[in-house]
């Protein structure tokens, strides 16, 4: 049972992992995304497998006592639902990864070599790229 279980998670690692590899082409919303959102969803990350070590230490509190059968049932439930917004976690992180990559390509794609005096001043994308190339133009860097 317990190799059925390694097995099951290793497919649907694998599994994610080759979806994150096949759809780089996907398009999320042109929202910027910020160091701030993926710390957020690390975050959230982090607290999910806070709870999964914590319903894991009760269901093995449980597994010597066999009238708390029920009681266990709702903690491997629990266990269950826990898993799934791990993995809904972990996806939402492969979004918005590939978001940051297609927006990194964008802003590569518009890159061009300036000398300083004619770098063009760039107002309407706020990013760090964006302030690295304001501060070379004025000449801080």
């Amino acid at each position: 049972m317990r190799r059925t279980k390694t097995r099951r998670a290793a497919a649907l690692l694998a599994f994610l992992l080759a979806l994150a590899v096949l759809t780089p082409t996907l398009t999320l919303p042109v929202e910027a995304v910020k160091q701030s959102d993926i710390d957020a969803l690390k975050e959230d990350a982090n607290d999910l497998a806070s709870q999964r070590k914590k319903l894991q230490e009760r269901i093995n509190a449980l597994k010597s006592d066999k009238s708390k059968a029920i009681q266990r049932k709702e903690l491997l439930d629990e266990q269950v639902d826990n898993t799934q917004a791990e993995i809904n976690n972990v996806q939402r992180q492969i979004d918005t990864y590939t978001a940051l990559i297609a927006q990194t390509e964008d802003e590569l794609a518009e890159a061009n070599w300036y000398p300083r005096s004619e770098v063009p001043a760039d107002t309407a994308h706020m990013s760090l790229t964006a302030e690295m190339i304001e501060q070379f133009r004025l000449g801080r860097v």
